[in-house]
């Protein structure tokens, strides 16, 4: 059965894996020693990866695990909203990528719905129907923080599609260690633009989603911010425990628990590790150079994309987050189900009594 799965444990322990390479030598070297099985291979001890080589991959694989929960989490909710009789269904479904990225478009165009939001996060609309303990006030900002969440979600999966692909498809983007580039200002001095990691990819169009442009082949450099990836995935993932204990409630009458999640808590995720590297630029985008057919080679351009960081953000409390806020998730009336004593199963992996695929 479909809801017997649990894909924010999946989240969660690729997160605590990667974040275990950000240990010291003293820590890694005894697990690095050991042998390990699995199955009928054996894998050899090995040498503990350089500090250097840890950070590479933290930041490279932190890349992947926060698009990879973005993109569960877009789905998920549209599947539960669009399909509500059988969500399941509609997460199987979801195979075409240009739907989906006009389901986003109109998403961060208009705003994600809030009711939705509150029937699929919080179990319900209003706070009465929910039927959680907890006041309208902090109902209110349990949407908002997801309302952030998902907008980022899919802001972050639209716009920097290619830096997720090069790595997916053949790990073809190559990770620059300390780069460090500004500009001299007239009468201030230089201004760093960007210092620290960066990744960088080609691409034949210039931006995701571009057409008709008459320009191709470009290399971008995205500055990664490892801290900011494991933050938001993390929060993503407690967002997909709330979203699946709120459907084993409604489909399997389950009690559960959902996390409340706070406005300031996601802003703080997002654009805390942004203030702290000091970074303007996140991506830089040069054209390559082509030589036309009578031998010269054309003027190339430059782009470059911002960090992004709204003018009115100042983190309340600094930038630590607050406690895990968890809610019981109580059965309702009509969540119950006819007890079955039949033998009888739908499918061969549906709980007993069910009648839904």
């Amino acid at each position: 059965m479909f809801y017997n799965a649990d894909p924010a444990e999946y989240l969660k322990m690729r997160i605590e894996s990667l974040s275990l390479m950000l240990c010291g030598d003293d820590a890694l070297r005894p697990a690095f020693s050991s042998t390990r099985q699995i199955g009928v291979v054996t894998l050899e001890a090995a040498d503990t990866p350089s500090a250097a080589a840890r950070r590479r991959f933290v930041a490279s694989e932190a890349n992947l695990i926060v698009h990879h929960a973005a993109e569960t989490l877009l789905r998920m909710f549209y599947a539960h909203v669009e399909q509500e009789d059988c969500p399941w269904l509609g997460i199987a479904s979801s195979v075409n990528f240009t739907e989906f990225k006009q389901k986003l478009d109109h998403g961060l165009e208009s705003g994600f719905d809030r009711e939705k939001i509150a029937q699929v996060f919080l179990g319900g609309v209003p706070v009465a129907d929910s039927q959680i303990h907890v006041t309208e006030t902090d109902f209110n900002e349990g949407i908002d923080a997801v309302s952030l969440l998902l907008t980022y979600a899919a802001q972050r999966y639209l716009a920097e599609s290619f830096v997720y692909n090069a790595a997916k498809h053949g790990l073809s983007n190559v990770m620059v260690d300390n780069a460090s580039l500004g500009v001299e200002t007239e009468g201030q001095g230089p201004l760093q633009l960007h210092q620290g990691q960066l990744q960088t990819y080609l691409h034949k169009n210039r931006f995701p989603g571009a057409k008709n442009e008459p320009r191709q082949w470009f290399m971008s450099a995205t500055g990664t911010l490892p801290d900011q990836d494991l933050a938001v995935s993390l929060l993503i993932a407690r967002a997909i425990d709330s979203l699946w204990n709120c459907a084993r409630r409604k489909y399997l009458a389950s009690p559960g628990q959902i996390v409340l999640l706070n406005a300031e808590d996601v802003a703080v995720a997002i654009y805390g590790p942004v203030r702290h590297s000091l970074n303007v630029v996140r991506t830089f985008t040069y054209e390559l150079p082509k030589r036309s057919p009578d031998g010269s080679i054309p003027e190339t351009q430059l782009t470059f994309v911002n960090q992004q960081i709204p003018g009115e953000w100042s983190p309340e409390s600094g930038d630590d987050v607050r406690p895990v806020r968890r809610i019981n998730l109580l059965v309702r009336q009509r969540d119950r189900r006819i007890h079955s004593t039949s033998r009888r199963h739908l499918l061969p992996f549906s709980p007993n009594g069910i009648q839904q695929v």
